[in-house]
Order: C-alpha cells, then structure tokens, then sequence
C-alpha cells in the first residue's frame, strides 16, 4: 500500500511540475 501511495505521489509531483514549467515556458515565450 506505502509503494503505491509513494507512486502516485511521485507522478502527481512530476505533473505539477511539468505544469509549472509548461506555464513558465509560455510566460517567457509572451
């Protein structure tokens, strides 16, 4: 159960961060 708790942590803090750097991009692209 801990593993797939960690995992789903994991790839929500990676879509977060992506999010946050596709924002970023677009930001400085503008």
């Amino acid at each position: 159960v801990e593993r797939t708790a960690f995992q789903q942590g994991i790839k929500k803090a990676y879509y977060n961060l992506a999010l946050h750097l596709h924002l970023d991009k677009n930001i400085k692209n503008e």
